[in-house]
């Protein structure tokens, strides 16, 4: 993928194989997600796949902070004492770089 993209990879990026075959390695077969998206989708994988896993349900429903993005959480995030939820550290970091 990084030579398909002619750089290196971002730290907070993913590279996904879409039909989950991890030897595919075709350019059609890859996308890159974010560290986000990437756990969201994994977590929700595992627990699908394996029947005898509690059901992972109580999910909730934020924005980024910074860039507004739709972010899924375990529900135990509806009680966070703090205010502000970031998809990343990059968009924490862009966000208190703002705040100065």
């Amino acid at each position: 993928m990084e030579k398909h993209l002619n750089r290196k990879l971002l730290f907070f990026e993913h590279i996904h194989h879409i039909n989950n075959i991890k030897t595919d390695n075709q350019i059609e077969n890859l996308e890159i997600l974010s560290s986000n998206e990437y756990a969201v989708m994994e977590l929700n994988n595992s627990w699908s796949q394996n029947g005898s896993r509690r059901s992972y349900k109580s999910q909730i429903t934020m924005t980024c902070n910074y860039c507004n993005k739709k972010l899924i959480r375990p529900n135990r995030y509806k009680n966070f004492k703090f205010a502000h939820h970031f998809c990343d550290n990059v968009c924490y970091g862009l966000w208190q770089r703002k705040l100065l």
